[in-house]
């Protein structure tokens, strides 16, 4: 499983109650092993209407890391 977004962060920063961090990383990530990708270009892709493709990601492999930067690709 996987969401994505087309800006920088799927959460809402500042968040407004200040004793929340990142909610929706600690929901997503940790408690049900769903990766969240920021950033995508989806603009192509909603221009041509497509709403079906293969998705391909390779991830770099940096130890201890909690993310990476990458270059996913949706082929239709």
């Amino acid at each position: 499983m996987l969401v994505g977004s087309d800006t920088w962060s799927m959460e809402v920063v500042p968040n407004p109650n200040p004793d929340l961090a990142f909610p929706v990383h600690q929901v997503l990530i940790p408690r049900n092993g769903i990766y969240i990708f920021e950033n995508l270009r989806t603009e192509e892709l909603a221009r041509d209407r497509v709403y079906e493709f293969a998705f391909f990601f390779a991830p770099l492999r940096l130890k201890g890391a909690t993310g990476s930067p990458a270059n996913p690709l949706a082929i239709r």
